[in-house]
């Protein structure tokens, strides 16, 4: 058998172009923003680190603690909620007790000693008074309250700048979960404090896959994280989506677009609330302490019943900037009398 070796030359090399020609080629080059001022749907491949740590430095932490005074009746008193008047717990012993959260506010306005920060209603609001009842095996939850805790005192601090304790809600609406908080300081700050004055966008511009970063404090450690919108205008308001990942501590995020490349940032909403179930499970009171010998001894005093949320890491909801900026319009008065300038909100 004759051998062609010129022939089997010419063979591999029109398959090897071939085969080339077959697989997808990449240069290595980022893909091109293109200016249609539309937001944009990929990772930045351009840096502007100055402008995007100036709105980081704008938001902040925000811790908040409910202080309450906690009474307790035996089951053998029948104690019902009519029955509880001042007369009652006067004389009666009372422990002290407290409720946290942590959130995260964003710095919407600071001119001269008055300051304004930006969250989420759930963040500051705590309940006046907290009652729970005796369980009877029998009937189940009886008439018959265990413990009432009423709220003495509420504070919310921003710890990160000078004069930011004390705290006042100045305008809440607990349906669409935002909250302005404000004060005025005893004080001209010292140093000058953060604002938040870049591009005021709109979320109803967003769409499916718009890249979004979101900055919070989850577990009360700032964070800067990445999200793609998953469902735009997701009602009237134009809330939306995000598979952002959301831990406690995010609430009141900053949202923020990009819009043809950086470092046009601009600021779409913030986040508020992840998709969760409920569970529901037997606990010891709160003030119950462990034995310090360990866990092997039966525990036998009365139970109560929980409900806890279970996350679903991915589904992170977000209010839209035009509803939160209708929220400013309609509490208009309550701001204003509070001696805040709303045309300075923002800037």
């Amino acid at each position: 058998m004759h051998f062609d070796l010129k022939r089997w030359f010419f063979l591999f090399i029109s398959f090897a172009l071939l085969a080339g020609a077959c697989g997808k080629q990449y240069s290595g080059v980022a893909p091109v923003v293109v200016a249609d001022g539309k937001y944009d749907r990929a990772f930045p491949t351009t840096e502007d680190q100055e402008v995007l740590d100036d709105i980081l430095a704008s938001v902040k932490m925000i811790n908040v603690a409910a202080f309450y005074e906690r009474y307790r009746f035996d089951r053998d008193e029948s104690i019902q909620v009519a029955d509880i008047t001042e007369d009652l717990l006067k004389d009666r012993e009372k422990t002290l007790s407290q409720e946290v959260s942590v959130g995260t506010a964003t710095i919407v306005m600071q001119h001269r000693r008055k300051l304004a920060v930006l969250t989420c209603g759930h963040v500051v609001t705590f309940p006046d008074t907290i009652i729970s009842y005796w369980y009877d095996q029998h009937i189940g939850l009886s008439p018959f309250v265990h413990q009432v805790m009423i709220k003495t005192n509420q504070q919310n601090t921003i710890p990160e700048i000078v004069g930011g304790d004390d705290m006042e809600v100045i305008a809440i609406d607990n349906d669409l979960d935002v909250a302005l908080l404000g004060k005025e300081m005893n004080d001209l700050p010292t140093f000058p404090i953060p604002v938040f004055d870049h591009t005021v966008g709109k979320a109803k511009e967003l769409d499916w896959g718009s890249f979004l970063y979101i900055v919070g404090f989850p577990g009360g450690r700032k964070m800067l994280t990445t999200g793609i919108v998953s469902q735009p205008k997701r009602n009237a308001e134009d809330q939306f989506l995000i598979d952002a990942l959301f831990n406690r501590g995010f609430s009141g995020g900053l949202v923020l677009g990009v819009r043809d490349g950086v470092p046009n940032y601009e600021m779409v909403g913030i986040v508020n609330a992840v998709a969760a179930d409920n569970e529901t499970m037997l606990i010891p009171p709160k003030d119950f302490e462990a034995p310090a010998f360990g866990h092997e001894i039966p525990y036998d005093d009365q139970p109560y019943v929980t409900t806890r949320r279970r996350i679903s890491y991915g589904i992170t909801f977000g209010i839209s900037i035009e509803a939160i900026e209708d929220f400013f319009e309609a509490n208009r008065k309550s701001i204003e009398d509070a001696g805040f300038d709303l045309s300075r909100f923002f800037k």
